[in-house]
């Protein structure tokens, strides 16, 4: 059910548990898809849970849904852009300024994806066999 404040720390740390487990056994790499249509219940512990997750082979993409305001997603993003230490696996889609459009939801969700694929391998010095 979509109402009332969010608590994300939770799904976010049985996604982070899976994606430590997957690339572990298979050097893959998770992507955890949110949908949302309002407040985060706790951005502070929301902030830390995604900083600390960051570091692993997972990307995670928060889409939200219906008239509320998403600003905060925003300013959490722009944390992760200031942040040296916080890998860029984050990003934010609102399905209102895409107009509901299908086609530009999926290009603007996985628009930053192949980035963080490729910096998270890179980053653990993991490149393609030639």
């Amino acid at each position: 059910m979509m109402s009332g404040p969010k608590d994300f720390t939770k799904i976010i740390d049985v996604a982070a548990s899976k994606a430590t487990t997957k690339y572990q056994e298979h050097r893959s790499y998770s992507l955890l898809l949110i949908f949302t249509d309002g407040k985060v219940a706790d951005m502070s512990s929301t902030l830390t849970k995604l900083k600390s997750v960051s570091s692993l082979s997972l990307s995670i993409i928060i889409v939200g849904v219906g008239p509320a305001d998403f600003s905060a997603y925003l300013e959490l993003l722009d944390n992760q852009e200031r942040d040296t230490y916080w890998r860029n696996n984050t990003s934010f889609v609102s399905f209102n300024a895409i107009h509901g459009d299908t086609n530009a939801l999926s290009q603007e969700a996985l628009r930053f994806f192949p980035d963080q694929l490729v910096d998270f391998y890179m980053r653990n010095n993991i490149y393609p066999s030639i």
